[in-house]
């Protein structure tokens, strides 16, 4: 018989490594919403499980429920920022991009299903003729949409659109000219087919429930107005879209999986509009607590989910009398990401001592690469927007300390030379992360509670109380406990 612990599948953390990780978030309650439409917008922090939700939906794609999936990691967005429409406003100036973009992948779906089924009608045989006319294929991929059509009006002056009779399009064709910059040519040529094919596409959809998903856009991510932008457009466009096509009795879903640290930068005026669309991925212990419960029980093929975790960890109390789970979850940002990591941090190390379980001295061993693993994803998270992460980690390790005051993290701030921001601009952006966090005076009980980020996004960072950094980062960064005084750290 295998060593239990080789059994336990804690090996991957990212939906597109471990096929089994989708069925660990069928039964949340967040995925069972954006499924049934109540949510459109996913918003959530890096490792809480948008990507996951997204191949889970995507695994559900069967003859009854098509789903187009897309993800920007190669996506031409030089191009895409190019094709502007500036007639609109700035935060519309993307939109009819998207709804283009939209529009054709519902027609990719309509067309494979009429293949399958081997039914069609005129009007389908129309959105065929169009789309391969387009793209030489009945199913062009995410980054040709754009590229084809720039490709395309290098060599032709005249576009013809789709006949559909209730268009309003006499002619069926669109003339640019010779001197119209081609990313000109290329929003007309979008604005145009997007108003042929619009009513018609939604009108084609069946009694099926269609998805069209929009997951890695963070690859894209620069900072830039034009992003910003764009992301705002996208989010109108699948809204829009969404609500029309409810109007007509169908059943679309325009999901949009969107980094929070990106959403929270987006600002325009119907924001608060769609606030009741978003699913906000956040955890708790408790749900953290079923999920690798489930995962633990899956692997071992246990009989009950309720106590997995016990079959794996001792139940002895580690420092201060917390269980085990207790004090990995504090070193977590409350993400399934964090506590699978560490999960697979502490087998490692207790498998190279040939151990049929885990020990608290597996825990305390596996922390350290457990903390190296969260610092690097924080550079990585934060680099495109703050190019000097690196050094507001150098500026938090120089302190020694894991808790300090303000004066003192300005101090030694000031003293590293960084220009590109002030120190109070560095601490909030570090608090915004929840890489550092605050105290909570406690109330009748006394004591003090640490606040971050990822657990109460309302609250804010007060500077005249002792800031602290993160657990998971002390061992990495080699910071050292230090007891507070009653009321202030001293300086």
């Amino acid at each position: 018989m295998s060593n239990l612990l080789e059994r336990v599948d804690f090996e991957h953390i990212e939906a597109e490594r471990d096929p089994n990780l989708i069925h660990y978030f069928l039964q949340t309650e967040s995925f069972l919403r954006i499924f049934r439409g109540e949510k459109m917008f996913v918003i959530g922090r890096k490792g809480t499980g948008k990507s996951t939700i997204y191949s889970a939906i995507e695994a559900s794609a069967d003859s009854s429920t098509p789903v187009a999936g897309l993800t920007f990691d190669d996506y031409p967005w030089a191009l895409h920022n190019l094709v502007r429409d500036e007639t609109k406003s700035a935060d519309s100036t993307n939109t009819i991009t998207w709804r283009y973009i939209i529009l054709i992948e519902l027609a990719k779906l309509l067309i494979e299903d009429a293949r399958q089924s081997g039914t069609s009608d005129d009007k389908m045989a129309e959105l065929q003729r169009f789309v391969e006319s387009a793209y030489g294929t009945p199913a062009p991929g995410l980054k040709h949409l754009l590229t084809s059509l720039f490709d395309r009006l290098r060599h032709i002056r005249k576009l013809e659109l789709p006949k559909f009779d209730h268009t309003g399009f006499s002619a069926g064709a669109i003339e640019f000219e010779e001197t119209k910059p081609q990313e000109k040519a290329i929003l007309d040529s979008i604005r145009a087919t997007t108003e042929s094919i619009q009513d018609t596409v939604l009108a084609l959809l069946s009694d099926k429930l269609y998805f069209v998903l929009f997951d890695k856009l963070d690859d894209g991510w620069d900072n830039s107005p034009f992003f910003k932008s764009s992301m705002i457009g996208l989010l109108r466009a699948a809204r829009d879209l969404n609500i029309e096509a409810n109007r007509k009795g169908k059943s679309l879903r325009c999901v949009v999986f969107l980094r929070s640290d990106i959403y929270d930068c987006l600002q325009y005026n119907d924001k608060n509009k769609a606030f009741s669309d978003i699913e906000f991925l956040t955890w708790t212990d408790s749900s953290l607590q079923q999920l690798i419960n489930r995962r633990i029980a899956k692997s071992l093929d246990l009989p009950s989910e309720e106590n997995a975790w016990n079959s794996v960890f001792p139940t002895d109390p580690m420092r201060q009398g917390l269980s085990n789970f207790r004090y990995i979850m504090r070193r977590t940002l409350l993400r399934p990401r964090d506590l699978i990591a560490f999960c697979k941090h502490c087998k490692d190390t207790a498998l190279l001592d040939h151990q049929e379980t885990i020990d608290n001295r597996d825990i305390y061993t596996a922390e350290a690469t457990y903390s190296e693993r969260i610092y690097r994803e924080f550079l990585d998270e934060m680099h495109k927007q703050y190019p000097i992460v690196d050094r507001l980690f150098e500026v938090l390790r120089r302190l020694r300390n894991e808790r300090f005051t303000y004066r003192k993290f300005e101090k030694e701030f000031e003293s590293t030379g960084i220009v590109e921001m002030d120190p109070q601009a560095a601490i909030r952006t570090l608090f915004e992360y929840s890489i550092v966090g605050t105290f909570r005076i406690g109330g009748r009980a006394g004591g003090s509670t640490l606040e971050f980020k990822y657990s109460d996004p309302l609250i804010q960072l007060d500077l005249s109380r002792d800031i602290v950094v993160h657990p998971a980062l002390k061992k990495h960064l080699k910071l050292v406990e230090m007891r507070a005084r009653k009321g202030r750290t001293g300086e």
